[in-house]
């Protein structure tokens, strides 16, 4: 029995340390062979305004917008598909056909309330990935608020 468990023991071992060796020689190829970071990678100049700061909505959605606004005009992304929802001209881009940036947090009010619902999007997504869902709520008379996380969008 001894000899099972140390047999058992041994390529437990053997796995472990297999593992490790791929996974470190994944990285390190990766590491050789990954593109170069552009200049979206990385992190903006500006400092991301934080909700605490902001005692209405409103204030954050200016400050936000303000944001972005300078975010994106340091970064321009040139696309050979003109038919994804962010091209325009070769040029990848957050402002929909009303001038406004579909990345950015969004709040809808119906003219009699309700009730409210708050949208947050997942880890890769942004506001924009819970537009069609909250004018849905919104066409039935509830406010909406939709949130970009910090970093996001």
């Amino acid at each position: 029995m001894k000899t099972v468990i140390n047999i058992i023991k041994k390529f437990l071992i053997f796995l472990i340390i297999l593992i490790l060796v791929v996974q470190f020689t994944r990285a390190y190829l990766y590491n050789k062979m990954a593109p170069e970071l552009k200049k979206w990678h990385e992190k903006s100049k500006y400092e991301e305004p934080s909700y605490e700061k902001f005692k209405t909505i409103d204030e954050y959605l200016v400050a936000e917008k303000e944001f972005l606004e300078k975010t994106y005009a340091e970064v321009e992304i040139k696309s050979k598909d003109d038919l994804t929802r962010f091209s325009k001209n070769g040029i990848l881009s957050p402002i929909n056909e009303k001038g406004e940036n579909i990345n950015s947090s969004f709040e809808l009010i119906p003219e009699e309330i309700k009730g409210g619902v708050l949208l947050l999007h997942g880890l890769t997504d942004s506001p924009f990935m819970m537009r069609d869902v909250g004018q849905i709520f919104y066409e039935k008379g509830y406010y909406v608020l939709g949130l970009r996380y910090k970093y996001h969008g």
